[in-house]
C-alpha cells in the first residue's frame, strides 16, 4: 500500500506528522509552506521524495494554455492582493487532469476568497479532479 506524507522543502527524507494513504490530506501543508512529498510503497519497498515545483517551473508547464489566461486575468481582477502560491498548484492539476475551465475558475476563486479572509486554507479537495 502506497503512504504519503511531506517534508521540508530539500530535506533528506524528514517526514512532517502521520503516514496517510490519501494524499489530498496533504494539501494545506502545500500551500502556504514549501514542502516535498513523500512516498513509501509497502509492495515494492520503494521510497521516493518528489520535489515541490517552484512556480517559475509551473508557468513554464501552463504555458499559453487555457490555465495560464485564467490565472493572468484573476491576478489582474484581484490586483494588488496576492494570490498564496498554491494557485500554481491547482493550475498545474487542473491542466493534468484536463478539468473544466469552470472548475478551475471555482478552485482559484476559492483560494482567492481564503486570501482574502486571511485564513488558511482548509477546504477539502474538489472529487471532480
Amino acid at each position: 500500500m502506497r503512504q504519503f506524507n511531506s517534508q521540508p522543502a530539500g530535506a533528506d527524507f524528514v517526514p512532517l506528522g502521520e503516514w496517510t494513504p490519501q494524499p489530498q490530506t496533504l494539501l494545506p501543508a502545500f500551500s502556504w509552506e514549501a514542502r516535498d512529498l513523500l512516498v513509501v510503497d509497502d509492495a515494492t519497498d520503494e521510497m521516493q521524495i518528489i520535489a515541490q515545483a517552484d512556480p517559475a517551473q509551473l508557468l513554464d508547464r501552463l504555458g499559453g494554455t487555457i490555465y495560464s489566461r485564467l490565472n493572468d486575468q484573476l491576478t489582474r481582477a484581484l490586483a494588488p492582493r496576492p494570490l498564496p502560491t498554491a494557485r500554481y498548484l491547482l493550475l498545474d492539476l487542473a491542466m493534468l487532469s484536463h478539468a473544466t475551465p469552470q472548475a478551475t475558475v471555482a478552485g482559484l476563486m476559492g483560494l482567492a476568497v481564503v486570501t482574502a479572509k486571511g485564513q488558511a486554507f482548509t477546504s477539502t479537495p474538489c472529487q471532480e479532479w
